[in-house]
C-alpha cells in the first residue's frame, strides 16, 4: 500500500509460509528497500513493480494486494492474466471517487503534526489492534508514518492520484478466481469504494467483510487473515 513495505507482511508470511511453495514480497518503487525513481507517478510505480513481478512469477501465482497494492494487483492481472492463478484484494484502492472524496483521502495522508499522525494511526488499525493496547507503540507508529509520508516523493505520488483509477469494465474483465476482503472497521478508504467493487467485480468474485478488520489486517489480525486466505486457496 501507499507508504507500506514488504516487512509489514512478515507476521502473515510466517503463518502462510508452510502452506505454499514460495512467497515473493516485492517493495514497490519508492517504498521499502526499493530505489526512488527520478519520475514519481502511478505509471512509473506500476512499471517498476510489473517488471519485478515478471522476473519472479514463472508460473501462475496467487497475487495479493492491499490498498494501493490492491490496485496494482488488479492492473497486473489485467495486463498479465496468464501469470495470475487467482487474485486476493484487501481493501484495494482504485474505486471511483468524487473530487471531494479524493481531496478528503489526500488530507488523510497530510500529517502536519504528531496529533494528526496519531489520528491517522487510529484510523489505519482496527479498534482492538495491539497498536492501541501497547503503551507507547501508537506514538512510535505515528512518528514513523509521519516521517515517511512527509518525504517529497511520497507527496508527489499522492498529488498524482486521480478520481477514477479503474474503470467498471476493467473489473468486469477479471476472469480468474477473485477474493475481496474489506474490513468493516476500514476508516481509510471511503465506503463508496467498497460499493464500486461490489457493483463491478464479476459475479464469481467472493466478498468478505470481517467485523474485526481495519485497513491493514495483515498487521493487526494476521491469524484471521491467513485463515481466510487458506480457505480460499484450498478451494482453487
Amino acid at each position: 500500500g501507499f507508504g507500506a513495505a514488504a516487512a509489514h507482511y512478515f507476521p502473515t508470511t510466517l503463518l502462510l509460509r508452510r502452506h505454499v511453495s514460495r512467497i515473493w514480497l516485492p517493495d514497490m518503487p519508492a517504498h521499502g528497500l526499493s530505489d526512488v525513481p527520478r519520475s514519481i507517478d502511478p505509471l512509473t510505480i506500476e512499471a517498476g513493480l510489473f517488471e519485478a513481478l515478471d522476473q519472479v512469477v514463472t508460473e501462475p501465482a496467487v497475487i495479493i494486494g492491499n490498498s494501493m497494492g490492491g490496485l496494482a494487483a488488479i492492473q497486473y492481472a489485467l495486463s498479465s492474466a496468464e501469470r495470475v492463478r487467482a487474485l486476493v484484494l484487501v481493501s484495494p484502492a482504485g474505486g471511483s471517487s468524487t473530487i471531494e472524496e479524493l481531496n478528503g483521502l489526500r488530507r488523510t495522508f497530510e500529517l502536519a503534526s504528531h496529533r494528526s499522525s496519531l489520528a491517522f494511526v487510529d484510523r489505519t488499525f482496527s479498534r482492538d489492534s495491539f497498536v492501541g493496547r501497547i503503551a507507547g507503540l501508537r506514538h512510535v507508529y505515528a512518528m514513523g508514518v509521519r516521517r515517511k509520508l512527509r518525504r517529497e516523493h511520497m507527496r508527489q505520488l499522492l498529488t498524482a492520484l486521480r478520481p477514477s483509477m479503474l474503470l467498471p469494465e476493467e473489473l468486469e474483465a477479471l476472469r480468474m478466481p477473485t477474493l475481496l476482503i474489506w474490513g468493516r472497521q476500514d476508516r481509510i478508504l471511503p465506503r463508496s469504494h467498497l460499493a464500486f467493487f461490489k457493483t463491478n467485480l464479476p459475479k464469481h468474485a467472493q466478498i468478505e467483510e470481517p467485523e474485526a478488520f481495519g485497513h491493514v489486517p495483515f498487521i493487526d489480525h494476521p491469524v484471521m487473515l491467513v485463515t481466510m486466505l487458506l480457505r480460499f486457496l484450498r478451494a482453487l
